[in-house]
């Protein structure tokens, strides 16, 4: 139990405060004789880049200045499932000198280690030079293969 339109506060920020991506899944406010029933579920990325859920009810005394008590239940930070399967960057015709490099280097910093980036290239010297990018950025390449449209699938997996 926590008590304190401060204190609860601070209780808050501590647990979210870190979080980059906060979605709200599903919420719900209903009254329980004098109290208010609370719950919450939210999927949150915080330091670690990796998608959490979080579920929490909560049962509140409030008053004019807000919240003054809270009982609560918490679920915990759980991390969200990651398919296998890589995600996908259909590139076109977009090259080095287009902003090739640049938006591949956004899209892996998106995903966590572990994590696969598949991009599907056609111009001739990204097919060489997404590659060798890939490999000095100390990412490894689990595939290189022509696809039958003659455009190349570079599948890198996030290593760093």
């Amino acid at each position: 139990m926590r008590t304190g339109r401060d204190e609860i506060a601070r209780r808050f920020e501590g647990w979210f405060a870190p979080a980059s991506a906060f979605d709200v899944l599903d919420s719900s406010n209903e009254p329980i004789g004098t109290r208010r029933r609370l719950s919450w579920r939210f999927r949150v990325v915080r330091d670690s880049r990796t998608p959490e859920f979080i579920e929490q009810l909560a049962f509140v005394d409030v008053a004019p200045e807000g919240i003054v008590e809270i009982d609560m239940l918490c679920s915990g930070f759980l991390q969200v499932e990651q398919p296998d399967r890589p995600k996908l960057f259909d590139a076109h015709s977009m090259g080095c000198g287009d902003g090739l490099a640049q938006e591949f280097r956004r899209r892996l910093a998106d995903l966590a280690v572990g994590e696969s980036l598949t991009v599907i290239v056609s111009e001739p010297a990204a097919k060489e030079d997404l590659p060798s990018l890939a490999r000095l950025m100390g990412q490894s390449i689990t595939s290189c293969e022509m696809r039958p449209d003659d455009r190349m699938a570079i599948t890198v997996e996030k290593r760093t």
